[in-house]
């Protein structure tokens, strides 16, 4: 009878402890669910932030893209500009060195008739 109560106290205890190992694999499982999910939360929001992240910097390539053509565009046009004033005042310094040369010119004249009359007189 002593070792029959040893047996069946024995028994269970085995059961206790089935029922524990059962208890903690259930447990475990949660977890690693638990994990599992988390980490493919953690995957989604990774994959949202580099998308995002990607997105930016392409918006970023376009802007600066943007400005540099901007730039390039003002330099032209700004060697423009100066091209048409360096022509303009080319064309008005040889304009008032003709009219100079033309006034030479008339004053040499009137200088000689002056001359001549004087010689003739």
């Amino acid at each position: 009878a002593g070792l029959q109560l040893k047996i069946s106290r024995l028994e269970q205890d085995l059961a206790h402890e089935r029922d524990r190992c059962e208890l903690l694999e259930t447990k475990m499982h949660s977890a690693q669910d638990d994990a599992l999910s988390s980490r493919e939360h953690d995957k989604a929001e990774i994959m949202e932030l580099r998308k995002r992240l990607t997105q930016a910097d392409q918006e970023n390539r376009q802007f600066m893209a943007q400005v540099e053509q901007e730039r390039e565009d003002e330099k032209r046009s700004m060697a423009q500009r100066m091209d048409q004033l360096s022509q303009k005042m080319m064309r008005e310094t040889n304009d008032f060195a003709d009219a100079q040369r033309s006034k030479l010119q008339r004053l040499e004249e009137e200088l000689a008739a002056s001359e001549q009359r004087i010689t003739n007189q």
